[in-house]
């Protein structure tokens, strides 16, 4: 009993666990409200609403991404805080400009050239994308900001606000039937009270920014520039690819399914990895300022997150279609397939998500750009391949699916190549068992049922 104790006042004396009890536990809550709407919003709202929103949110993400220049990670680099909003304030301005002139280009070109194949009025849901984009950037940029300030108290709050929105906004208009529309309003008033939130009291911007202060941030932090700006942008169109690619070669409604297995795959993301994440940053930047063994740190953080989900990921792939048919109603069974062998990437994805920052935070942008580079390759090769062989939406995720689990145990193998290549054998080991044996079980749930 009393080395118990020992071990829990350790526990809750370690900042880094404390640091994501706060961050996760706000994301708890928040995740638990949001499962709980889940099988609402699935009987409200048809799965073409889900597909249109699943394009636009995917757009707007290719836009932010392309409009920030890789400075968004910059804000967490300064040590003073004055040079901290210059970083911010310029990410901010690139954000606005290049955000509204993408949507207004699109605008003109309308009739002659379509962003987005959305089954209802593109104008409006070109409106609602640049909307989307200033709000998702600057909440995005807010958090990184926050986080670097330690403000993990006023963090707690940020996904239970969303979530509240989600059950006081998108249920009402999915009852009133505005369709995609309404998810899109709900996501665009999640991310305005988000920014009114953590801007309270401290706004982020410097006073009395002048042009040389532009100019001088893209050249203090040229290496964000040079290489996580593209590292981000061909990072995250692998990441959009799918979707992107999956709306051209199917309709709007095989997408929706595909759309609801991401939603419901990126729970445990974000309520487990995302806080982990926004506090390894932070961590992984002191380690390495003073010289800590880091590599050791994170591959005993991998292995026991891969050996805890082996008997819940065994279970799901045997139960996902009946479980998707009773939680979210008949009509989605179909996407609990799909969900049956998405669960095995996601499970590798989490791993790669909590320790997203880490090329980052040791200075290794370079090699950054060439993992994501990969990644897209793969996910063109992989999407491409699957539709011309057999040209089916589960084949074609499947064959997705399968290369991304190989892309993510290759992108953390980079990691510790970077970090300590004393441990990266054993974490290809223990990621290519688990993947290994993972697949076999899928192989006896598909000769089983």
């Amino acid at each position: 009993m009393h080395k118990l104790k020992q071990w829990a006042n350790k526990l809750f004396h370690n900042s880094f666990f404390v640091s994501v009890f706060k961050v996760g536990s706000g994301q708890l809550i928040a995740q638990l409200m949001a499962l709980v709407s889940v099988p609402i919003l699935s009987r409200i709202y048809a799965d073409t609403a889900y597909g249109d929103t699943a394009l636009i949110t995917s757009t707007a993400g290719l836009i932010t991404t392309l409009s920030t220049f890789g400075l968004q990670s910059a804000v967490m680099k300064p040590e003073d805080d004055e040079e901290c909003r210059t970083v911010y304030t310029t990410v901010f301005i690139t954000n606005a400009l290049i955000s509204t002139t993408v949507t207004a280009v699109c605008a003109l070109l309308i009739g002659r050239f379509q962003l987005m194949a959305v089954s209802e009025s593109y104008p409006l849901a070109l409106a609602l994308t640049w909307i989307y984009c200033i709000l998702y950037s600057q909440s995005s940029l807010m958090t990184v900001y926050s986080n670097r300030k330690k403000r993990y108290n006023r963090m707690f709050f940020n996904p239970i606000i969303g979530a509240s929105v989600n059950f006081a906004v998108a249920i009402p208009l999915g009852l009133l039937g505005f369709g995609y529309v309404g998810f899109m309003l709900t996501n665009i008033m999640q991310y305005l009270l988000l920014c009114i939130h953590m801007m309270w009291g401290d706004l982020p911007f410097k006073k009395g920014y002048t042009l040389r202060d532009f100019r001088r941030v893209f050249v203090d932090y040229k290496d964000y520039v040079l290489y996580q700006y593209p590292s981000n942008f061909v990072g995250n169109f692998g990441i959009e690819y799918p979707t992107q690619y999956l709306g051209r070669v199917f309709t709007t409604q095989e997408l929706g399914g595909y759309s609801m297995c991401v939603r419901v795959m990126k729970y445990p993301i974000r309520l487990i990895a995302a806080p982990i994440s926004t506090v390894y940053f932070r961590t992984a930047t002191e380690y390495h300022r003073e010289g800590k063994n880091l590599a050791g740190f994170t591959y005993k953080m991998i292995s026991r997150i891969l050996l805890i989900s082996v008997v819940p990921v065994a279970v799901f792939i045997f139960v996902s279609e009946p479980l998707f048919a009773f939680v979210l109603g008949k009509a989605w069974r179909t996407a609990g397939g799909l969900a049956g062998f998405l669960i095995i990437q996601y499970v590798l994805l989490f791993c790669s998500q909590t320790t997203s920052y880490c090329r980052v935070s040791i200075g290794r942008q370079r090699t950054d750009l060439a993992v994501t580079i990969v990644r897209l390759l793969v996910a063109v090769v992989s999407c491409t391949a699957g539709y011309a062989l057999f040209h089916t939406m589960q084949a074609t995720v499947f064959c997705y699916s399968l290369g991304q689990c190989l892309y993510n145990i290759y992108d953390m193998a980079v990691n510790f190549w970077c970090m300590d290549r004393r441990y990266l054998k054993k974490y290809v080991a223990i990621s290519v068992l688990y993947t290994a044996a993972m697949f076999g079980v899928l192989a006896v749930q598909r000769l089983v049922i």
